[in-house]
């Protein structure tokens, strides 16, 4: 098992995990509220994509309780607006052929920018 240390980076003030295998597949990753990524489901996962030679990106995005006193939709966007930005960044900087979101908690959420230069990136989506 390989032993990789993420760069840690801030973007639009949202932080994140970065691993940089110099891939041209890039994994984003989503925690949830109140579940981190040394926790079983992500820690796995996080291996899993770096042994496969992904890129991995850890989202560290964080919300006060009450935001969640919210009707979905209104949740969905906040969560949006707070990961897309860093998702575009990677994919208008870089170029990936395949993008993979691996989350924990999407029961609600509509997923970040996935198409670029009007090429629709082949799409995986995990989720517990």
């Amino acid at each position: 098992m390989m032993t990789i240390k993420p760069s840690k980076e801030t973007y639009n003030d949202i932080a994140y995990n970065f691993f940089n295998m110099n891939g041209d597949k890039i994994c984003f990753m989503f925690s949830g509220t109140g579940y981190n990524y040394d926790k079983p489901l992500m820690h796995y996962a996080t291996s899993l994509m770096l042994e496969l030679g992904y890129d991995v990106v850890q989202v560290c995005y964080t919300f006060e309780q009450q935001q969640f006193n919210q009707p979905p939709e209104a949740i969905s966007e906040m969560v949006y607006n707070s990961v897309d930005s860093i998702v575009t960044y990677y994919l208008q900087s870089n170029t990936y052929t395949e993008a993979v979101y691996i989350g924990k908690s999407f029961e609600h959420c509509r997923f970040p920018t996935i198409i670029y230069n009007k090429r629709l990136l082949s799409l995986l989506v995990i989720s517990c």
